[in-house]
Parts: structure tokens; C-alpha cells; sequence
């Protein structure tokens, strides 16, 4: 991608989370996405019996939530713990999957940083929903975050992807108190969002459909 960047003179921003300075190549969703794929069509987590359904998703038998939401609600540990019981699931040995989890290092950060037509943004340190996090947890995930991705790039981190888009005011607050004046969300969720000038909307790529329907979407700014 880098060489193409550079090739064409296009400009692009990357939104990084600092999940390899606590010591992980793959965020925990990416984690579940992947041995979901070559995992068992049902599995057992915490006294409860999870199936996949029609999208390839573990989903439970008792209340039909997903695990992944299930999971996206808790702290880190829960998602380490997670990790953990199912990591005898064999992917690692299967490179073709590599683009689709693998985390980029700090010399590849750096790398990128170095390139005049490269911005690095924060996409968080856990990948956590800052949203259902405690005030005090949001404000030292991004500001972790940041600090991490400057010392890598000797730059200034001023550009924050909210994880899954979502946000609550009182993240937009310490966001800024942490020192980011461009906060990206896939949906304003508040009116005043509307009016405030380090807000800013993102638009996601769907996996689901073409690339020709993905250009259609992307100029419309809509997928309806």
C-alpha cells in the first residue's frame, strides 16, 4: 500500500491502536473473527453454548446474543481471557490471513510516519468501546494511546478514530483534555456534535458487497 501511496502522490490517514506495546499482534475482535472462521460449529464459554449462525458468527443458545457483543461489554481481561481459551484454534500457520489481523509493528509505524503523504491517527491502546468504560479508564486509553504512537513517530497525535464509533460526551471531553482537536465517529450521536469543529464523521468500507457498489457508497456518503 505504501509503495502505491507513494506512486500515485495519494494522501491517507491510519488510525492505530498501541495494542503491540502490550505485547499483542491482533486486536480481540479480529482474534474472535478469525477463529470463528476455522473454529467448531459450537463451543462452550462460561457455562454457555455458542453456535454459528447463517453470517458464520457465534451467537448464544440462550438469549441468541452474539459473543462478540457479549465480550465487546467487558474489560480487557475478559477479552485476554477469551483469547486465551481459544487460542489453540490453528490460523498462525495460515499467511494468507495475515493482512487480515496481523498488527504492524513500530518500525512499520515509523515507516509509515516517514512518508510525506502518511498521517498516523489513534484508534485507541485495547481497541476498547471508550463509550462503556469508566471515565477515568477512556481518558488513560487515549492518552496512552497517544503517547505511544509519538514516541514511535516523533510526531504530534492530534487525530483520534473513535473504536466502533461510539463515544459518549464525557469522552469527547477528556479526548480533548488528552490533547486530540479531530475526533473521528462513524454517526454523530449528540446534536450538539453537529456544531463542534473537532468533530468529524468516518465512513466505513462493507466487506459485504463489490468494490463498484463500495465506490458508489463511498461518493454518495450512504449506503442507501
Amino acid at each position: 500500500m505504501l509503495t502505491l501511496l507513494k506512486k500515485y502522490q495519494l494522501s491517507a490517514t491510519f488510525f492505530i491502536t498501541a495494542i503491540s506495546e502490550a505485547g499483542y499482534d491482533i486486536l480481540w475482535n479480529d482474534f474472535l473473527g478469525i477463529v470463528t472462521k476455522y473454529g467448531a460449529a459450537k463451543v462452550a464459554y462460561k457455562n454457555e453454548t455458542f453456535y454459528k449462525d447463517q453470517y458464520g458468527k457465534y451467537i448464544s443458545v440462550i438469549n441468541n446474543e452474539p459473543l462478540a457483543e457479549k465480550i465487546r461489554s467487558g474489560g480487557y481481561n475478559l477479552k485476554i481471557e477469551m483469547m486465551e481459551l481459544f487460542s489453540t484454534i490453528p490460523f498462525r500457520n495460515k499467511k494468507d490471513d495475515e493482512d487480515f489481523w496481523l498488527q504492524m509493528t513500530p518500525a512499520e509505524i515509523r515507516e509509515l510516519s516517514d512518508c510525506e503523504f502518511c498521517t498516523i491517527g489513534s484508534h485507541g491502546y485495547f481497541h476498547n468501546d471508550l463509550s462503556r468504560l469508566s471515565i477515568e479508564n477512556a481518558f488513560e486509553e487515549m492518552m496512552c494511546s497517544k503517547k505511544y504512537l509519538e514516541n514511535i513517530t516523533d510526531k504530534k497525535i492530534s487525530a483520534l478514530a473513535f473504536p466502533y464509533g461510539t463515544y459518549t460526551r464525557s469522552v469527547i471531553t477528556e479526548a480533548k483534555k488528552a490533547g486530540y482537536d479531530k475526533l473521528l465517529a462513524l454517526d454523530f450521536h449528540f446534536k450538539e456534535d453537529e456544531s463542534d469543529l473537532t468533530m468529524r464523521e468516518r465512513f466505513v468500507v462493507n466487506p459485504y458487497i463489490s468494490a463498484s457498489n463500495q465506490m458508489i457508497a463511498t461518493i454518495k456518503g450512504k449506503y442507501f
